[in-house]
C-alpha cells in the first residue's frame, strides 16, 4: 500500500488547524455578541378625576318629539380607589418587583359632581342623549361629556330604557415608570437589568363605551315610584400614545366599572319630576382593589318640554 507523501500529510493537518481556528473565532465572536432591548414598565399611577355616570332616565310615557332637560348632582362618599391593574403584558417585567401584587393604581375622586343632560325623542321608542359634567378635585377642574342612543318602552305598570353610548373624561395623572434593558447573549440565559425610574404627569381626555339598563314602575297617581339601573362603563387609565415613553412597546389599561343604582322618583307636575337614588359602583377589571363598592348619592330634576 502506497503511503501519502509528507507534503500531503502536512496539507491535511493545516486544513484541520485552519478549520479549528475559524470555529474558535466564530464561537468567541458569538459569545461576545449580545442583543439589548429597552423596555418600560409602569410602576405606579395616580389619577385625579371623576368616574363619569350619566343621569338616570326614567320612562313613563312616549318619548317622541319630547325634549328632557336634566340638571343633576352627586356626592362621592368614598373618594379614593386603590388597586392593582395589569398594565404591561410583557411577562418578563410584570412578575418582577411585585408588579403583579402591589397597588399600582391610586384614583382620587371628587367630592361632588354637577352636570346637565339633554334627551330628545327621535321616535316613539328611540331617543338621542347628550350631557356634560363638571367637578373639582384638589384645585384640578375636570369636564366630562357623553352622547348615546336609548331604546325606550312602557306599559301601564312598568317602563324601561336600554342605552349605549360614548363618554369622554378629563383626567389628570402622575405616573412613575421603571426603565429596564433585556440582554440576550448566545449561550447564556436572558438577563433583565433595572436601569432607572422616571416620572410623567399631565392631563388627557379619554373616550370610552358605556351601557345601561333602567327599569321603573309606572303607577299613575302614586306619590312615589321606584327604579333600578344596571350599567357598565370603562375608564382608560393610561396609554403609550398619551405618554410617549416607548415607541415600540404598548402600555395601556382600562378599568371597567359596574354600577347598580336603586332609587325613587316623584312627579312634581305633569312635566317635571324629582329623582333621588344611590349609585353603588364596583371595579371589575382590577386584580385587587379597595373599597369594594363606591357609594354615590344622586339627585336630579327632569323637565320635559
Amino acid at each position: 500500500m502506497k503511503r501519502p507523501k509528507r507534503s500531503e500529510r502536512m496539507s491535511a493537518s493545516g486544513r484541520k488547524l485552519t478549520i479549528a481556528l475559524i470555529t474558535s473565532v466564530i464561537a468567541a465572536s458569538m459569545a461576545g455578541c449580545s442583543i439589548v432591548t429597552n423596555l418600560v414598565q409602569l410602576r405606579d399611577v395616580k389619577l385625579t378625576g371623576p368616574n363619569h355616570q350619566i343621569p338616570v332616565r326614567v320612562t313613563d310615557r312616549d318619548v317622541e318629539d319630547h325634549l328632557r332637560i336634566t340638571p343633576n348632582f352627586s356626592i362621592t362618599k368614598n373618594r379614593n380607589i386603590d388597586g392593582n391593574v395589569e398594565i404591561d403584558q410583557d411577562s418578563r417585567l410584570y412578575n418582577l418587583a411585585g408588579y403583579d401584587t402591589a397597588n399600582n393604581l391610586h384614583w382620587n375622586l371628587p367630592a361632588y359632581v354637577v352636570g346637565i343632560g339633554f334627551d330628545y325623542g327621535l321616535s316613539k321608542h328611540l331617543s338621542f342623549s347628550l350631557g356634560g359634567n363638571y367637578s373639582r378635585t384638589k384645585e384640578k377642574k375636570s369636564y366630562e361629556w357623553d352622547a348615546g342612543l336609548g331604546w325606550c318602552f312602557h306599559d301601564k305598570y312598568v317602563g324601561g330604557r336600554f342605552e349605549v353610548g360614548l363618554q369622554w373624561q378629563d383626567v389628570a395623572y402622575s405616573a412613575t415608570f421603571d426603565q429596564y434593558e433585556v440582554v440576550n447573549s448566545w449561550g447564556n440565559p436572558e438577563e433583565v437589568r433595572y436601569l432607572y425610574s422616571f416620572n410623567r404627569y399631565g392631563k388627557y381626555m379619554t373616550g370610552n363605551f358605556y351601557g345601561n339598563l333602567t327599569l321603573n314602575t309606572v303607577f299613575q297617581g302614586a306619590a312615589l315610584n321606584g327604579f333600578v339601573r344596571l350599567g357598565y362603563g370603562v375608564t382608560s387609565v393610561l396609554s403609550n400614545e398619551m405618554l410617549r415613553v416607548n415607541e415600540e412597546g404598548d402600555i395601556t389599561t382600562a378599568v371597567g366599572m359596574v354600577n347598580i343604582t336603586p332609587g325613587l322618583y316623584i312627579n312634581l307636575t305633569e312635566w317635571s319630576r324629582l329623582v333621588v337614588g344611590c349609585e353603588f359602583l364596583s371595579p371589575v377589571s382590577m386584580n385587587s382593589y379597595s373599597p369594594e363598592w363606591l357609594i354615590v348619592p344622586i339627585a336630579q330634576v327632569d323637565f320635559t318640554l
